[in-house]
């Protein structure tokens, strides 16, 4: 019984994944006539990218870490200044 279950199970499998190559097709012809702005993704969905952001430097990092520890000090400050005395 369960090897008639496995066998039933993989040609499920076999049909869905012909479904799916099929309405990939036709998304990527819609996807064409629409003219969607990214081609890599209207040719073949499965191999699309992600654009990855680019690394900061190491003078990026120094000139953002000094930017916000002046940003933080001026908060305090402000909040010192702020803060009624009890």
């Amino acid at each position: 019984m369960a090897l008639q279950t496995k066998r039933l199970l993989e040609l499920a499998l076999k049909a869905l994944e012909l479904e799916r190559a099929t309405i990939e097709k036709e998304i990527a012809s819609i996807r064409a006539q629409l003219g969607s702005g990214n081609k890599r993704l209207a040719t073949n969905p499965r191999r699309a990218r992600r654009s990855r952001r680019r690394a900061f430097t190491a003078d990026q990092k120094r000139a953002a870490s000094a930017r916000m520890k002046k940003y933080w000090q001026q908060r305090r400050a402000a909040a010192k200044k702020a803060k009624p005395k009890a």
